[in-house]
């Protein structure tokens, strides 16, 4: 299955996070993920990441949404996308959406413990403006101590986040 999630922004360089708390599917269930989902037939991942900012979130992007990196995760891909939305109002979820969303500094987010692990990467790498990266996830449960990923990055773009920040 190929899914979607994005990092919605208020501003470029932003260090708030806009977090779901969700209440399905069951896995998911009390922990805070990206706004996101399923990649319908005859979407692209594009346009499925506008849907389901707008449908999750009320929020219309600002511009064409960035795709980061791909998550792999066993037979899934999920394109990761950033995005600009104006954040000044307040979120505005479709009335059938019954998760509840939260703007989250990240230095709060990161070490809450109800968010998905592997954000614990892939958000630092979207907010340091990285991308073409790939992550190879097969450890499927949220709950273990530890959550062993694989990140594959460009040796350029890893070089300039390390030495040019």
């Amino acid at each position: 299955m190929d899914y979607v999630i994005a990092l919605c922004c208020k501003h470029l360089g932003g260090d708030d996070t806009l977090l779901v708390l969700k209440d399905k599917p069951e896995w998911q269930k009390g922990r805070l993920n990206l706004p996101g989902g399923k990649i319908e037939k005859g979407e692209t991942p594009e346009d499925a990441t506008i849907r389901e900012i707008v449908e999750e979130t009320g929020y219309d992007p600002i511009l064409v949404p960035h795709l980061m990196g791909i998550l792999q995760d066993g037979d899934d891909r999920i394109f990761c996308f950033k995005a600009l939305v104006w954040g000044s109002k307040e979120p505005n979820p479709r009335p059938e959406e019954t998760q509840t969303l939260h703007w989250m500094p990240w230095y709060k987010a990161k070490i809450d413990s109800r968010l998905i692990p592997n954000l614990r990467v892939i958000i630092p790498l979207m907010q340091a403006g990285m991308d073409e990266w790939i992550i190879k996830d097969d450890y499927r449960s949220c709950d273990q101590k530890h959550h062993g990923i694989e990140v594959l990055v460009p040796a350029e773009a890893w070089y300039d986040m390390a030495y040019h920040q």
